[in-house]
């Protein structure tokens, strides 16, 4: 009688513990969500944990540097990975070189479906680079 009461109350133990593990993963990923995905979030929530420092000796830096390394090993925030590649090429092509990317994205978002898109871009890039 006294091993099946130490087993039932192992049992207890173990689920307990796996109940509680859950709830902070839970709570984790409400944090991640809220928090982490939001530049504007993550410095209010660094500014509201160290009340003592100023907003002037935030780095936005040091902000961006934190999102771009969380979105490495989110992969809900891979677009977000992609739009930086987008933008790195961009910089380093010509003028005629960018219009033309912008233009085959413009008909691939036509393609697909993304006619209000393709159609943005292409105001953007008359707007911004011709």
């Amino acid at each position: 009688m006294e091993t099946y009461s130490s087993f039932q109350s192992d049992l207890r133990a173990q689920y307990l513990a796996d109940l509680q593990q859950r709830l902070e993963i839970a709570r984790l990923d409400r944090f991640k969500a809220q928090v982490l995905n939001n530049a504007g979030n993550l410095l209010s929530y660094r500014l509201m944990r160290n009340p003592d420092q100023r907003l002037t000796d935030v780095k936005s830096s040091e902000v961006n540097d934190f999102l771009e390394k969380l979105s490495e090993h989110d992969s809900s925030l891979f677009w977000v990975r992609i739009a930086k590649i987008l933008e790195s090429l961009l910089k380093n092509l010509t003028a005629g070189q960018r219009n033309d990317l912008l233009q085959t994205l413009s008909f691939f978002a036509r393609r697909y479906g993304g006619y209000e898109e393709g159609a943005e871009v292409e105001r953007l890039k008359r707007e911004f680079l011709d």
